[in-house]
């Protein structure tokens, strides 16, 4: 005798109900987080020119607790570094990974985790012919964070690339975050003409160091203006001619002193004091060649 339409139907011991092997809905996707996207050299580590030693990175002052608290803020960490070196001959893959390592390492002793470690080995004009091709990977192409996006399932309008380069702004900008160029004195911007028009974007600003960057992305602190002015300013250039080699990691060379790595006075905006004549010097040691020559 059939059950009435809508009646419970009892069950013998070990059966199961109908539906015991459908599947469980799946959990929604988190939704994608936020990331700050970090140039390497001169962000991160002291700027070495193709640089791949492990011993010689190390991490800059303020670095650590300023990716901490972006940490802590819920952003993911991803670093995205240009490595022609590797094109140019200068030093391997496998070195260049071996590096990202190294610089990994020194973040996981102070408590940042990175989530994502991201190189381009590739230049047009290298040597080595797998590498020696434009690779929309090389920033400014925004290759590198698209695919971390993809991997890491990153927003990439709620993100940010900080970096001392036009090419780490124009990444970031071409892949829809914000952007935070590092004042390092490697852009130089003598006038307001000479302004690069990247940096027009709303959406890009300037920084002086990456604790900076933390406090504008956080805090909402004002970033530097993007001006010939006090930021990108002509003393740019003078801060460039102190950057000896020792700045890369070298000595000095024999019989000259250590250069101020400071900034050097606004000169571009004041009057050029005389200076009194000096006596005739000996000739100057011959600049250096090879690996620490100015690059």
């Amino acid at each position: 005798m059939s059950a009435p339409a809508g009646a419970a139907v009892a069950r013998g011991r070990g059966e199961r109900p109908a539906d015991a092997h459908a599947q469980r809905a799946p959990d929604p996707a988190p939704a994608p987080a936020p990331a700050v996207f970090l140039d390497r050299d001169g962000t991160l580590v002291r700027d070495f020119r193709h640089g791949a030693d492990p011993a010689a990175l190390t991490l800059l002052p303020g670095v650590a607790p300023a990716l901490r608290r972006l940490q802590a803020a819920g952003y993911r960490l991803v670093v995205v570094t240009n490595q022609a070196g590797v094109a140019r001959g200068l030093f391997t893959v496998d070195e260049a990974r071996a590096a990202g390592r190294h610089v990994a390492a020194l973040l996981g002793a102070a408590g940042v985790r990175l989530a994502g470690y991201y190189l381009a080995p590739y230049h047009a004009d290298g040597v080595v012919p797998r590498y020696a091709v434009a690779h929309p990977d090389r920033k400014p192409g925004p290759g590198m964070l698209v695919r971390a996006a993809a991997a890491l399932r990153l927003d990439l309008a709620r993100s940010w690339i900080v970096g001392d380069s036009l090419a780490d702004v124009g990444a970031g900008l071409a892949a829809g975050t914000r952007a935070l160029l590092v004042d390092i004195g490697a852009v130089a911007v003598p006038t307001a003409a000479d302004l690069p028009a990247v940096l027009n974007d709303p959406r890009a600003g300037v920084v002086r160091h990456l604790p900076h960057a933390a406090a504008v992305i956080l805090d909402g602190a004002a970033p530097e203006p993007a001006t010939a002015g006090p930021s990108l300013r002509p003393s740019v250039l003078e801060r460039r001619r102190t950057r000896g080699p020792e700045s890369r990691g070298c000595s000095p060379p024999p019989g000259r002193g250590p250069r101020s790595s400071g900034p050097a006075p606004r000169a571009a905006s004041l009057p050029r004091p005389s200076r009194p004549a000096r006596p005739r010097t000996p000739a100057r040691t011959p600049r250096p060649t090879g690996a620490c020559a100015p690059g």
